[in-house]
């Protein structure tokens, strides 16, 4: 279904790209992200006239990241990232049913007994690009944009970093920027409305 994935089409925002939608999965190509969100996402996104092809579909995308400044919110309710707080997953969820008027969905990344970390906001988008309440506030385990992610506990921390533990392949790194972590869940819902 659609045109495969050309690396050419979308030379032209690859850097802004880069800087919004990185890849974080280890021992892959940047490129291979970017590749695998147009074939499981947007070749199916081809069929909504906002996304004649694979630049537009990426090119909206960047768009819709800067419709929805989540760090900018959090921080401006109070909220600053720091590895050692532990914030109530309803006032999360307030600031930001209040700043877009939508529930969003969260998932959260927890290693054995310690606390939960927040690893994903998402906010869903209609097939017109307005804002909806996302289907469910939690993800199911098997929708998850993050490997090792699981449902938010009712308390969570609001990470500046993640300490990642050598289990969570992904993402075998040291520490991964809350930047990183605020990934924008919008192509995917699209099509569900």
């Amino acid at each position: 279904m659609g045109k495969p994935f050309d690396v050419k089409d979308i030379l032209a925002i690859q850097s802004e790209l880069e800087r919004k939608w990185p890849n974080i999965r280890l021992h892959t190509k940047k490129m291979e992200f970017w590749e695998h969100e147009w074939s499981k996402h947007g070749r199916c996104a081809l069929d909504n006239p906002l996304f004649p092809d694979e630049l537009a579909y990426f090119s909206k995308a960047l768009e819709l990241y800067d419709r929805v400044p989540l760090l900018a919110t959090l921080k401006a309710a109070g909220f600053v990232p720091d590895n050692d707080s532990i914030v109530k997953a309803d006032d999360i969820k307030r600031v930001i049913q209040t700043k877009f008027g939508v529930r969003p969905a969260f998932t959260c990344m927890k290693h054995h007994h310690k606390a939960a970390y927040l690893a994903e906001v998402r906010i869903c988008f209609s097939w017109n690009l307005d804002y909806m309440d996302c289907v469910n506030e939690q993800a199911h385990s098997v929708n998850h944009a993050l490997i090792g992610t699981n449902p938010c506990p009712d308390e969570f921390i609001l990470p500046s970093v993640i300490p990642i533990s050598s289990t969570w392949t992904l993402f075998r790194r040291v520490m991964y920027s809350i930047v990183g972590l605020f990934s924008w869940y919008i192509l995917t819902n699209l099509l569900l409305s």
